[in-house]
C-alpha cells in the first residue's frame, strides 16, 4: 500500500508537469501570435504615417519651416511621489503613462478652448515617443563596444540605439484625466507587444525627415525626487504656451485630487 501511494503521488507529479508545461506552451505561442500581430500592425500604421495618412490640420499643426520659427520654453515641476501616488490608481499603470494622460487631458483643455470644433470632430494628433533599446544601459567598456559595433540593434554596440513609437492622442470632451491614462495605457500596452520601436530604428534615416519637425514638443526629466516637465512651442503657432502649461497643471491637479479621493471620479469600465 506504501508503495501504491509513492506511486500515486509520481504519477500526480507527473501529470502536474506535464499540465505546466502544455500551459507554458500555449502561452509562449500565444505571446509570439501577439507580438508579430502587433508588430506588423503598427508598423504598417507608420509607414501609412510616413506616406499618405496625416493629422488633420488644427490650431497646433506645424507649418512648412517651422524648424526656423522663433520657439518658447515653459517649465513645469511636479513632485515625483505624486505620480507614483497616482498611478497606483489605475492598475499596473506606470509613470510615462501618467504622463501621457497628462499631456492628452492637457492638450483637450486647450482645444476645447481655441478650437472647439476640433474636439466635436474627434481630433487625432500623433505623438512620437523615443525608445532607448540599449539592453545593457549601464557603463560599459568603450573596448568592448568598439568591437561589438554592428549597424543593427546590438545590445552592447557603440552609439545610441534609440527607436520610435507612435502615439495617438484622441481629443474628446468629457473625460476624466484619469480616463485619458486609462486610454493612453490600453495603446501602449499592445505596444510593447511589439517591436515597432526596432523597425522605426532600422529606418530611422527614412522615418524622421518625412515625419519633419514640430510645432510642440514636450520634455520630462526626473531627479531628486522631482519631475520637471518642459514644454517647447513655436510662438507662431502657440502664442499663449503659458495658458497651455496651465491645462497641463489642471489636468495633473484632477488627477491628484481624484487621488485624494481614492479615484472615485474614475469610470473603472473598460
Amino acid at each position: 500500500k506504501q508503495k501504491d501511494g509513492v506511486v500515486e503521488k509520481e504519477n500526480g507529479e507527473i501529470k502536474e508537469r506535464t499540465k505546466g508545461a502544455k500551459k507554458w506552451r500555449k502561452g509562449a505561442v500565444w505571446g509570439w501570435v501577439k507580438t508579430t500581430w502587433f508588430t506588423m500592425v503598427f508598423s504598417m500604421k507608420d509607414f501609412g504615417m510616413m506616406f499618405w495618412v496625416r493629422d488633420k490640420p488644427s490650431v497646433i499643426y506645424g507649418g512648412e519651416g517651422v524648424e526656423l520659427w522663433p520657439r518658447s520654453l515653459e517649465t513645469i515641476k511636479f513632485q515625483l511621489q505624486d505620480f507614483r501616488s497616482i498611478k497606483k490608481i489605475i492598475p499596473n499603470a506606470t509613470i510615462n503613462d501618467v504622463l501621457l494622460g497628462i499631456i492628452s487631458s492637457g492638450l483637450c483643455k486647450y482645444l476645447h478652448v481655441k478650437s472647439p470644433t476640433d474636439l466635436q470632430h474627434g481630433l487625432q494628433i500623433t505623438a512620437i515617443l523615443p525608445v532607448n533599446l540599449r539592453k545593457k544601459p549601464d557603463l560599459q567598456e568603450l573596448a568592448d563596444m568598439m568591437r561589438a559595433n554592428t549597424w543593427w540593434c546590438g545590445s552592447s554596440s557603440w552609439g545610441n540605439k534609440t527607436g520610435a513609437i507612435l502615439q495617438p492622442i484622441h481629443c474628446c470632451n468629457g473625460l476624466h484625466p484619469l480616463d485619458h491614462v486609462k486610454r493612453m495605457k490600453a495603446i501602449m500596452d499592445q505596444k510593447k507587444h511589439s517591436y515597432e520601436a526596432h523597425v522605426s530604428f532600422l529606418f530611422a534615416k527614412l522615418i524622421l525627415p518625412c515625419l519633419g519637425p514640430k510645432a510642440l514638443v514636450v520634455y520630462m526629466v526626473s531627479y531628486a525626487g522631482m519631475v520637471d516637465l518642459q514644454v517647447m512651442v513655436a510662438e507662431d503657432i502657440i502664442p499663449d504656451s503659458q495658458f497651455l502649461v496651465e491645462c497641463f497643471k489642471e489636468s495633473f491637479l484632477e488627477m491628484k485630487n481624484s487621488n485624494d479621493r481614492g479615484g472615485q471620479n474614475i469610470d473603472n469600465g473598460d
